[in-house]
């Protein structure tokens, strides 16, 4: 006797198409995000130019990589309550880096800079 004819599951025979589990399909877009994805927002920023920023009403924020710019506003606005008016984005490129011989990489990072409306303030 092979092991690979022991427990074998058996076929349910003529069973009615709805008793059949039927499985959500999966979004799949060749060359572009789903959008069936967790928040584009990653996590806020925090530097020493940031904070600084936060007193002209500029907050930084660490985005996905392809997050784009229409999108970072309106989820800004619908997690925080704020009025956006400007959003500008900077990518920081990954360098290579070396540590006790070995060679290794950063990783490639997304921030966008978020502007809110003249007296408008995210609070924690």
């Amino acid at each position: 006797m092979s092991i690979f004819t022991k427990n074998k599951p058996k076929e349910k025979e003529n069973q009615p198409v709805d008793a059949v589990k039927k499985q959500a399909p999966i979004a799949s877009v060749s060359g572009t995000r789903s959008r069936i994805t967790k928040s584009i927002i990653l996590k806020p920023h925090i530097s020493e130019k940031a904070a600084q920023d936060e007193a002209n009403g500029r907050y930084v924020f660490l985005v996905t990589r392809n997050a784009k710019k229409p999108e970072i506003k309106k989820e800004i606005q619908e997690r925080y309550g704020v009025k956006v008016s400007s959003v500008n984005t900077v990518i920081k490129k990954g360098r290579e880096t070396h540590w006790r011989g070995k060679a290794g990489k950063k990783p490639i990072i997304k921030k966008a800079i978020v502007t809110l409306a003249a007296g408008q303030k995210i609070e924690n």
